[in-house]
């Protein structure tokens, strides 16, 4: 076990050139959670009939996705960088 735990390094915790990385990671993956719900939440509130409808009338995948869905998410993924801004405050506190 003493070869084990020689091997191990955490430079990127010490090292100042890498902690901002591991800083951001870390922020990212606390707020990526949050994010994931709220996504999933707004796109289980898309309307089936809605999608249904523009495939009824010709659209494609890539333009039900774009056109149809994306503005439908739009209310609900635009506040998402002004809630996870906040992160980096809370962390470089």
């Amino acid at each position: 076990m003493v070869g084990v735990s020689e091997s191990f390094s955490f430079d990127w915790i010490i090292n100042p050139q890498f902690s901002i990385y591991t800083l951001a990671i870390a922020a990212i993956w606390q707020s990526s959670g949050f994010a994931m719900a709220i996504f999933l939440a707004a796109l289980r509130g898309v309307d089936t009939e809605i999608v249904r409808a523009a495939r009824m009338e010709g659209a494609s995948t890539h333009q039900v996705y774009m056109s149809v869905i994306l503005p439908l998410l739009r209310p609900a993924l635009l506040p998402l960088p002004l809630f996870s801004s906040r992160l980096p405050c809370a962390v470089s506190t």
